[in-house]
Protein backbone atom coordinates (compact mmCIF):
# COMPACT_ATOMS: atom_id res chain seq x y z
CA UNK A 1 0.00 0.00 0.00
CA UNK A 2 1.20 3.11 -0.67
CA UNK A 3 1.25 6.72 1.22
CA UNK A 4 0.27 9.27 -0.32
CA UNK A 5 1.83 11.97 1.90
CA UNK A 6 5.40 10.77 1.38
CA UNK A 7 7.00 13.61 3.74
CA UNK A 8 5.07 12.72 6.91
CA UNK A 9 5.70 13.96 10.08
CA UNK A 10 5.58 11.60 13.53
CA UNK A 11 2.53 11.76 15.03
CA UNK A 12 0.63 13.97 12.92
CA UNK A 13 -2.62 12.93 11.41
CA UNK A 14 -3.19 13.45 7.34
CA UNK A 15 -7.21 13.84 7.07
CA UNK A 16 -8.00 13.10 3.33
CA UNK A 17 -11.72 14.52 2.65
CA UNK A 18 -13.64 15.55 0.06
CA UNK A 19 -13.20 19.84 -0.87
CA UNK A 20 -14.54 22.40 1.76
CA UNK A 21 -17.81 24.54 0.26
CA UNK A 22 -18.82 27.69 1.85
CA UNK A 23 -21.10 26.70 4.27
CA UNK A 24 -19.64 23.99 6.64
CA UNK A 25 -16.39 21.92 6.76
CA UNK A 26 -17.76 19.33 4.27
CA UNK A 27 -20.91 18.32 2.76
CA UNK A 28 -19.74 14.13 4.09
CA UNK A 29 -21.26 13.98 7.32
CA UNK A 30 -18.24 11.25 8.17
CA UNK A 31 -15.34 13.90 7.01
CA UNK A 32 -17.14 16.05 9.81
CA UNK A 33 -17.18 12.99 12.19
CA UNK A 34 -13.28 12.94 11.63
CA UNK A 35 -12.29 16.60 11.77
CA UNK A 36 -14.72 17.31 14.63
CA UNK A 37 -12.84 14.74 17.08
CA UNK A 38 -9.32 15.38 15.79
CA UNK A 39 -10.43 19.32 16.78
CA UNK A 40 -12.04 18.28 19.90
CA UNK A 41 -9.32 16.54 21.39
CA UNK A 42 -6.53 19.22 20.15
CA UNK A 43 -4.70 15.91 17.70
CA UNK A 44 -2.08 17.66 15.46
CA UNK A 45 -3.58 17.12 11.64
CA UNK A 46 -3.54 18.54 8.65
CA UNK A 47 -6.62 18.15 6.24
CA UNK A 48 -6.00 17.34 2.78
CA UNK A 49 -8.27 18.11 0.33
CA UNK A 50 -9.10 15.70 -2.34
CA UNK A 51 -12.20 14.51 -4.40
CA UNK A 52 -10.33 11.62 -6.30
CA UNK A 53 -8.15 10.12 -3.45
CA UNK A 54 -9.83 7.26 -1.85
CA UNK A 55 -8.56 4.71 0.86
CA UNK A 56 -8.10 1.11 0.04
CA UNK A 57 -11.40 0.24 0.97
CA UNK A 58 -12.59 2.79 -1.37
CA UNK A 59 -13.72 5.48 0.89
CA UNK A 60 -13.45 9.06 2.20
CA UNK A 61 -12.51 10.33 4.53
CA UNK A 62 -9.21 7.76 5.73
CA UNK A 63 -6.01 9.16 7.87
CA UNK A 64 -2.46 8.62 7.11
CA UNK A 65 -0.41 8.19 10.54
CA UNK A 66 3.07 7.45 11.30
CA UNK A 67 3.16 6.05 7.44
CA UNK A 68 -0.12 4.07 7.90
CA UNK A 69 -3.42 4.18 6.39
CA UNK A 70 -6.16 4.15 8.73
CA UNK A 71 -9.68 3.69 6.52
CA UNK A 72 -13.66 4.31 8.08
CA UNK A 73 -14.35 6.53 10.52
CA UNK A 74 -15.55 3.92 12.73
CA UNK A 75 -11.83 2.45 12.98
CA UNK A 76 -10.10 5.63 12.37
CA UNK A 77 -11.28 7.49 15.60
CA UNK A 78 -11.25 4.27 17.55
CA UNK A 79 -7.43 3.89 17.00
CA UNK A 80 -6.83 7.34 17.11
CA UNK A 81 -8.42 7.14 21.02
CA UNK A 82 -5.41 4.51 21.52
CA UNK A 83 -2.71 6.16 19.67
CA UNK A 84 -3.80 9.12 21.63
CA UNK A 85 -4.65 7.87 24.76
CA UNK A 86 -7.90 9.38 25.04
CA UNK A 87 -9.42 7.90 27.96
CA UNK A 88 -13.36 7.32 28.37
CA UNK A 89 -14.25 8.67 31.63
CA UNK A 90 -18.11 7.39 31.12
CA UNK A 91 -20.09 4.71 32.84
CA UNK A 92 -20.35 1.41 31.26
CA UNK A 93 -24.12 2.01 30.78
CA UNK A 94 -23.56 5.59 29.41
CA UNK A 95 -21.04 4.34 26.99
CA UNK A 96 -23.41 1.61 26.50
CA UNK A 97 -26.35 3.95 25.22
CA UNK A 98 -23.57 6.22 23.20
CA UNK A 99 -21.84 3.50 21.33
CA UNK A 100 -25.56 2.41 20.41
CA UNK A 101 -26.54 5.72 19.28
CA UNK A 102 -23.56 6.37 17.09
CA UNK A 103 -24.07 3.08 15.73
CA UNK A 104 -27.63 4.85 14.85
CA UNK A 105 -26.45 7.91 13.01
CA UNK A 106 -23.49 7.04 11.44
CA UNK A 107 -25.94 4.14 9.34
CA UNK A 108 -29.91 4.51 9.87
CA UNK A 109 -29.63 8.11 10.16
CA UNK A 110 -26.87 8.65 7.24
CA UNK A 111 -29.22 7.04 5.03
CA UNK A 112 -32.26 8.69 5.93
CA UNK A 113 -31.15 12.37 5.76
CA UNK A 114 -29.29 10.93 2.07
CA UNK A 115 -32.77 10.57 0.81
CA UNK A 116 -33.89 14.08 2.28
CA UNK A 117 -30.84 15.66 0.62
CA UNK A 118 -30.81 13.67 -2.62
CA UNK A 119 -34.69 15.40 -3.07
CA UNK A 120 -33.93 18.61 -3.17
CA UNK A 121 -33.04 20.18 -6.83
CA UNK A 122 -29.63 22.03 -4.97
CA UNK A 123 -27.95 19.49 -3.51
CA UNK A 124 -27.91 17.50 -6.87
CA UNK A 125 -26.79 20.67 -8.71
CA UNK A 126 -24.04 21.04 -5.81
CA UNK A 127 -21.88 17.82 -6.40
CA UNK A 128 -22.57 17.50 -10.23
CA UNK A 129 -20.91 21.34 -9.78
CA UNK A 130 -17.22 19.41 -9.69
CA UNK A 131 -17.66 17.39 -12.66
CA UNK A 132 -16.37 17.97 -15.85
CA UNK A 133 -19.87 17.36 -17.64
CA UNK A 134 -21.50 20.39 -19.19
CA UNK A 135 -24.24 21.85 -17.47
CA UNK A 136 -26.71 21.03 -20.42
CA UNK A 137 -26.66 17.21 -19.30
CA UNK A 138 -27.66 18.61 -15.51
CA UNK A 139 -31.66 17.68 -16.41
CA UNK A 140 -30.52 13.58 -17.67
CA UNK A 141 -27.99 13.00 -14.91
CA UNK A 142 -29.42 14.45 -12.08
CA UNK A 143 -32.25 11.98 -12.05
CA UNK A 144 -30.52 9.13 -12.98
CA UNK A 145 -28.68 9.62 -10.08
CA UNK A 146 -30.89 10.41 -8.05
CA UNK A 147 -33.33 6.93 -8.81
CA UNK A 148 -29.68 5.50 -7.79
CA UNK A 149 -29.25 6.80 -4.99
CA UNK A 150 -32.83 5.76 -3.96
CA UNK A 151 -32.11 2.53 -5.26
CA UNK A 152 -29.26 1.71 -3.12
CA UNK A 153 -31.15 3.65 -0.07
CA UNK A 154 -33.57 0.64 -0.86
CA UNK A 155 -31.67 -2.07 -0.96
CA UNK A 156 -29.94 -1.49 2.25
CA UNK A 157 -33.60 -2.49 3.91
CA UNK A 158 -35.25 0.99 3.75
CA UNK A 159 -38.33 0.05 0.87
CA UNK A 160 -40.94 1.86 3.08
CA UNK A 161 -43.06 5.06 2.43
CA UNK A 162 -42.22 8.66 2.59
CA UNK A 163 -44.08 8.50 6.12
CA UNK A 164 -42.72 5.40 7.04
CA UNK A 165 -38.98 6.98 6.68
CA UNK A 166 -40.46 9.98 8.08
CA UNK A 167 -41.66 8.18 10.84
CA UNK A 168 -38.24 6.30 11.64
CA UNK A 169 -35.89 9.42 11.70
CA UNK A 170 -38.12 11.26 13.82
CA UNK A 171 -38.04 8.22 16.51
CA UNK A 172 -34.03 8.01 16.09
CA UNK A 173 -34.16 12.21 16.33
CA UNK A 174 -36.08 11.65 19.39
CA UNK A 175 -33.74 8.95 21.43
CA UNK A 176 -30.86 11.74 20.56
CA UNK A 177 -32.62 14.30 21.87
CA UNK A 178 -33.98 12.24 24.96
CA UNK A 179 -30.45 11.33 25.63
CA UNK A 180 -28.77 14.97 25.00
CA UNK A 181 -31.52 16.78 27.40
CA UNK A 182 -29.91 19.62 28.22
CA UNK A 183 -26.84 18.89 28.43
CA UNK A 184 -23.74 20.79 26.93
CA UNK A 185 -22.53 17.43 24.69
CA UNK A 186 -23.86 13.73 24.96
CA UNK A 187 -21.02 13.22 27.36
CA UNK A 188 -21.92 15.67 29.43
CA UNK A 189 -19.55 18.43 29.79
CA UNK A 190 -17.05 16.48 27.94
CA UNK A 191 -17.77 15.47 24.09
CA UNK A 192 -18.12 11.66 23.11
CA UNK A 193 -17.38 9.87 20.14
CA UNK A 194 -21.26 9.80 19.60
CA UNK A 195 -21.09 14.14 19.34
CA UNK A 196 -19.22 13.48 16.32
CA UNK A 197 -21.52 11.01 14.71
CA UNK A 198 -24.57 13.52 15.79
CA UNK A 199 -23.05 16.46 14.59
CA UNK A 200 -21.69 15.25 11.80
CA UNK A 201 -24.87 13.57 10.34
CA UNK A 202 -27.08 16.64 11.88
CA UNK A 203 -24.71 19.46 10.53
CA UNK A 204 -24.30 18.29 7.03
CA UNK A 205 -28.53 19.06 6.54
CA UNK A 206 -28.89 21.55 9.12
CA UNK A 207 -26.12 24.22 7.90
CA UNK A 208 -27.03 24.00 3.98
CA UNK A 209 -28.74 26.57 2.46
CA UNK A 210 -31.62 24.86 0.72
CA UNK A 211 -34.55 23.48 2.89
CA UNK A 212 -34.94 20.13 3.05
CA UNK A 213 -37.93 17.93 4.92
CA UNK A 214 -35.36 17.16 7.74
CA UNK A 215 -35.30 21.01 9.05
CA UNK A 216 -38.94 21.18 9.29
CA UNK A 217 -38.76 18.51 11.21
CA UNK A 218 -36.00 19.58 13.86
CA UNK A 219 -37.16 22.56 13.39
CA UNK A 220 -40.79 21.92 14.89
CA UNK A 221 -39.83 18.71 17.16
CA UNK A 222 -35.73 18.99 18.49
CA UNK A 223 -35.13 22.84 19.54
CA UNK A 224 -32.53 21.28 21.86
CA UNK A 225 -30.73 19.24 19.07
CA UNK A 226 -30.68 22.72 17.11
CA UNK A 227 -29.13 24.20 19.67
CA UNK A 228 -26.53 21.62 20.09
CA UNK A 229 -25.06 21.65 17.02
CA UNK A 230 -25.08 25.63 17.02
CA UNK A 231 -23.53 25.19 19.95
CA UNK A 232 -20.75 23.16 18.47
CA UNK A 233 -20.41 24.22 15.51
CA UNK A 234 -19.53 27.58 17.15
CA UNK A 235 -16.90 25.86 19.68
CA UNK A 236 -14.94 24.27 16.96
CA UNK A 237 -15.91 25.63 13.64
CA UNK A 238 -15.77 29.34 14.00
CA UNK A 239 -14.43 30.34 11.25
CA UNK A 240 -16.89 28.87 8.69
CA UNK A 241 -20.12 30.54 8.69
CA UNK A 242 -22.13 27.44 10.16
CA UNK A 243 -19.56 28.31 13.30
CA UNK A 244 -21.65 32.01 13.39
CA UNK A 245 -25.15 31.36 14.30
CA UNK A 246 -24.78 30.24 17.95
CA UNK A 247 -24.09 34.17 18.90
CA UNK A 248 -25.12 33.43 22.63
CA UNK A 249 -21.59 31.16 22.72
CA UNK A 250 -19.26 33.59 24.43
CA UNK A 251 -15.84 33.72 23.12
CA UNK A 252 -13.84 32.26 26.23
CA UNK A 253 -15.52 28.96 25.75
CA UNK A 254 -13.75 28.33 22.48
CA UNK A 255 -10.29 26.67 23.34
CA UNK A 256 -7.28 28.57 21.73
CA UNK A 257 -5.32 25.72 20.40
CA UNK A 258 -7.96 24.40 17.92
CA UNK A 259 -6.09 24.02 14.48
CA UNK A 260 -7.45 26.67 11.62
CA UNK A 261 -8.82 25.10 8.69
CA UNK A 262 -7.26 25.64 5.72
CA UNK A 263 -8.63 29.09 3.43
CA UNK A 264 -11.60 29.01 2.06
CA UNK A 265 -10.71 31.15 -0.80
CA UNK A 266 -11.25 28.10 -3.09
CA UNK A 267 -14.40 26.47 -2.15
CA UNK A 268 -16.15 23.63 -4.29
CA UNK A 269 -18.35 20.32 -3.30
CA UNK A 270 -17.49 17.42 -2.94
CA UNK A 271 -17.79 14.83 -5.46
CA UNK A 272 -20.64 12.39 -4.28
CA UNK A 273 -21.04 9.08 -5.22
CA UNK A 274 -24.12 7.43 -5.81
CA UNK A 275 -22.80 3.65 -4.52
CA UNK A 276 -21.01 5.08 -1.74
CA UNK A 277 -23.18 7.86 -0.12
CA UNK A 278 -22.36 6.03 3.05
CA UNK A 279 -18.60 7.47 3.30
CA UNK A 280 -18.07 6.23 6.67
Amino acid sequence: MKILKEDWEKDVVYLYQFKRNPYIPNLSPFCMKVELFLRANNIPHQVIENNKARSTKGQLPFIELNGKQIADSEFIIYELSEKFNIQNTLSSEKSGSLRALTRVFDIEVSRLMSYYKIKTEEFPRAFMSVTDLPKFTYPIIIPLVRRMVKKSIKKSGYNHSDSELKEVLVRDLKAASDILRSNKFFGGEKMAIADCAVFGQLASVYFIPWETEAHGILRTDFPNLINYIENVAAIYFSEFPCGQNGKHIIAQERPDDIPNCPSLESVEYYNYDPDGYCNC
